[in-house]
């Protein structure tokens, strides 16, 4: 199952005819949003058709709730995909950038994932949060951290301090990596395509504190901002993380 909020707010300058020809899965693969308070599977396509939809608002797990009581429609994030994997028995969520840990803000990423029987594979924490204190407090909540290909993470979209995760993911099967609790698996962007420009990053990052303060959401403001800040190329490696991390999910089963 993968979460919408990156596709529906954190892509601003991709067009749906862009993400549709980049596509490369089947129309098979389930993305999950709210509709009117129902929580809607569709392909890419059918997801296309509310891409930029001003109504959508952005659902987590903390929200979900109330949105579906109060019948929101809105794209969802890995937090809220969680929640609904779990009550249908679907064990594999796909995300690009994962939450985690900003301050004093606790991402609802980290605190589903510690409580659900669910692998998350994602790409990275975002580089805007404190990725020790993120993979301190997974593994401190008893989630298995480890890496495709990797047992290090050294950030998502900037080439950032490796940090060392539990192990390297060996081809198990989601069975497996479920039986001893949650499960992430990190699939991260080769160090070639990532920017090392530490000032983009720092600029993004003002943009959505000052975001923050004006009650607006942090992420979305980021994205906005780094999308803006290299001409497009932040937001076509996130599409790309988001492929490649279904493409793992897909070997999971």
């Amino acid at each position: 199952m993968i979460e919408t909020a990156l596709l529906g707010h954190g892509l601003p300058s991709l067009t749906n005819d862009y993400i549709l020809r980049e596509w490369r899965h089947s129309t098979s693969i389930a993305l999950v949003w709210l509709e009117n308070g129902r929580i809607t599977f569709g392909n890419i396509k059918e997801f296309l058709q509310l891409r930029g939809n001003p109504d959508m608002e952005r659902i987590d797990a903390s929200n979900l709730s109330v949105a579906i009581r109060e019948r929101v429609s809105g794209y969802m994030t890995a937090a809220a995909v969680m929640r609904v994997a779990a009550q249908t028995g679907n064990f594999i969520v796909v995300t690009a950038g994962m939450g985690g840990i900003r301050g004093k803000i606790l991402s609802n990423d980290l605190v589903t994932l510690s409580q659900m029987p669910i692998v998350l594979v994602a790409s990275s924490p975002k580089d805007t949060l404190d990725l020790p204190a993120t993979l301190g407090y997974l593994r401190g909540q008893g989630v298995c951290l480890i890496g495709n290909g990797t047992d290090q993470c050294n950030g998502f979209l900037f080439i950032k301090e490796s940090f060392p995760l539990d192990g390297v993911y060996c081809g198990q099967k989601v069975e497996e990596l479920i039986k001893n609790g949650p499960c992430l698996i990190l699939n991260p962007l080769p160090l070639c395509l990532r920017f090392t420009d530490g000032t983009i990053l720092a600029n993004a990052t003002a943009q959505g504190e000052a975001a923050a303060r004006q009650m607006r959401q942090f992420h979305p403001a980021v994205n906005a901002a780094l999308d803006r800040l290299t001409g497009g190329k932040a937001s076509i490696l996130q599409l790309r993380s988001l492929m490649d991390n279904i493409d793992l999910a897909l070997s999971l089963h």
